[in-house]
Order: structure tokens, then C-alpha cells, then sequence
């Protein structure tokens, strides 16, 4: 989109001046869209731009629709550099699904509480009736009453 506004521009022969005025835009901004910096054009501000510089918007958007399609206009898309780190990937133990994912680079928080084993040991002692884990009432302290 960038690029046929531009093109637009070029071929109206007006100031950048003169159109930021008209859209009631500030020229930064305006000299941004041009460039192709960030933030990108809304469709309202493209639309806008198009219109000011004598471009019907259904005219201007299928030719941007068109343009894109054909991946001619390829102003937008930034790749990224070579020397650029490479996007984090999952590990190779992490199931791909869910929100448990390990990725590679992110260290694992500390675990809190007893582990599985101690666990099992004090389940198995909850459950003996003779060991000192049983009910509170084997526990020392007389009933309530």
C-alpha cells in the first residue's frame, strides 16, 4: 500500500505539506507513512491519503489488492537481518501443545513442595493407622470435649 501511495504522491505534483494540511495531518506523520516507518497506515489513513491526492478509495483498494496478491509491492515487509538472532524454538523434551511449552533459552522455576516421592511416603503414612501420621487425635492432644 505504501508503494502506490507513493506512486500517487509522485504523480500529483503537490507538496507533502499541502497534503498533510488538507488531511489535517501532522506532516511527520505523514512524511512517516511515506517512508514506510512505524506505525504503519491504517486503511482510514491510507483511504484518506488516496482520496486527497485524487484517487476514488474503491479504486485504490483494488489496486493495493491486487498488488499484494501479485507480491509486487513488497515495501512493507521488513525481513530480518542476516546477522539477526534466530526466533527461539521449542525443545526437543516439550510437547508442542499447550501452555507448559518449554522454549529453549527460558530457564526452569524452582520447584515448591515436597517432590512426588516424599509425597507417596506421607500418603502411605496418613494411611497407616499405626504410624505417628495418623489423625490429629494421635497427634498428643486429648479430645476437645
Amino acid at each position: 500500500m505504501i508503494g502506490l501511495i507513493k506512486e500517487l504522491f509522485d504523480a500529483s505534483g503537490l507538496s507533502g505539506r499541502a497534503i498533510a494540511d488538507e488531511l489535517a495531518m501532522s506532516r511527520k506523520r505523514f512524511q512517516t507513512i511515506l517512508n514506510g516507518g512505524t506505525p504503519a497506515p491504517t486503511i482510514g489513513e491510507a483511504i484518506m491519503i488516496a482520496s486527497a491526492l485524487g484517487a476514488p478509495a474503491p479504486d485504490f483498494l483494488s489496486e493495493a489488492e491486487r498488488r499484494i496478491a501479485a507480491g509486487a509491492d513488497r515495501s512493507e515487509v521488513w525481513a530480518a537481518p542476516a546477522s539477526a538472532a534466530p526466533a527461539p524454538k521449542p525443545a526437543a523434551s516439550a510437547s508442542s501443545t499447550g501452555y507448559r511449552t518449554r522454549w529453549a533459552g527460558v530457564r526452569a522455576l524452582p520447584r515448591l513442595g515436597p517432590t512426588p516421592e516424599e509425597q507417596e511416603r506421607m500418603a502411605a503414612r496418613m494411611a497407616d493407622p499405626h504410624s505417628r501420621g495418623g489423625l490429629p487425635d494421635d497427634w498428643g492432644e486429648e479430645p476437645q470435649v
